[in-house]
């Protein structure tokens, strides 16, 4: 009986949606029919708000006690908001894929910029890339299956938040990275083409090449459409800038409300680190512009930019020493060193 809202949310969300998961597989005749998501469920886009409400009060309805079932809930419910907002807006990069119930599955999990094969030639080369992706997510798994039974029964003690931040930087990397390979390659596999989620973060030069090319390009891809373009794009750079950095706070202060029973004595941490990442990000251009500007002065024939190396070690520790903000909040929230 402690279930029965989160079941009954989950029900009236599957209702809301017409063409869900369940009504796809109860009636595929649907998917014969030669006509987009948008033109017969029109009315269905109008109620986005309805749908936002109800998936930002999902994780509420799963009892405190129930930790995982919370966060899954809670992982769930930022997805689907993700999506039912691109769906009002229209952002669909190919609305075909909605016409078949496996297509329609699969739009609920991986980015709405996925597209069908052109040809049979891109069809088995994203077969390919499915099968490469499955294998770095099993590899992943593996290594965080290994770490967490090195860490059963270990009472580990963190001496310091900057240890415990660089332990988390590379688990927390491998588990979410593991699982979007996991999910685009079972997507990939039916033929579909999906970008890569990460691109090798562990070499961002900057703050904006991790940002901004890098890291989370599903996120990344979402907030550019729906944040930073509407709130002025490069004709407003500092508040359309700003602005998806301070929703990316609060996106994250809201995973540490829900999994966590009470206020978190970190309460603004995420917040305060994505908020500083932003001026980060604005700043940069400007050090770019005082260093060009300085070596035209020096009168000297050296590139302006950093070597790699030193670029990507002075970049690593900036984000090391501005982790603990990130992941104290998190650990709290969700205690997932117990995991690893």
């Amino acid at each position: 009986m402690k279930l029965f809202p989160f079941f009954a949310v989950l029900i009236l969300l599957t209702l809301l949606v017409r063409r869900s998961v369940l009504v796809t597989l109860l009636h595929p005749s649907w998917a014969s029919e030669n006509r987009s998501f948008f033109d017969a469920d029109h009315h269905i886009l109008r109620s986005a708000w309805l749908h936002l409400g109800l998936c930002l009060i999902f994780p509420w309805t799963v009892p405190a006690d129930e930790r995982v079932l919370r966060i899954v809930a809670t992982g769930y419910a930022i997805i689907f908001s993700l999506h039912c907002w691109e769906f009002h807006r229209g952002r669909i990069a190919d609305p075909g894929l909605l016409r078949k119930p496996l297509g329609f599955l699969f739009c609920w999990f991986i980015p709405l910029d996925a597209r069908r094969p052109n040809s049979e030639a891109q069809y088995q080369d994203n077969r390919k890339k499915a099968r490469l992706r499955l294998g770095r997510a099993i590899a992943k798994f593996g290594l965080l299956g290994l770490a967490f039974a090195i860490n059963l029964g270990v009472d580990r003690q963190w001496p310091s938040p900057w240890l415990m931040s660089a332990w988390s930087m590379v688990g927390l990397y491998a588990y979410f990275s593991g699982l979007a390979d996991l999910l685009t390659g079972t997507g990939m596999l039916t033929g579909i083409d999906i970008e890569e989620p990460f691109d090798n973060p562990w070499i961002s030069r900057s703050p904006s090449d991790f940002w901004g090319r890098r890291w989370n390009r599903f996120v990344n891809n979402f907030t550019r459409r729906q944040v930073f373009w509407p709130m002025g794009g490069l004709r407003r750079p500092i508040r359309a800038t700003l602005t998806v950095f301070i929703c990316s706070g609060i996106a994250h202060e809201y995973v540490v409300f829900c999994c966590r029973p009470g206020l978190s004595p970190y309460f603004g941490y995420t917040l305060a680190f994505f908020t500083l990442h932003g001026l980060t990000v604005l700043v940069q251009p400007q050090i770019n512009l005082w260093t060009r500007t300085w070596h035209r002065k020096a009168s000297t024939q050296r590139a302006a930019r950093l070597p790699l190396p030193l670029a990507i070690s002075m970049h690593t520790l900036w984000m090391w020493a501005t982790s603990p903000l990130f992941f104290l909040p998190l650990q709290d929230a969700l205690g997932y060193l117990e995991w690893f």
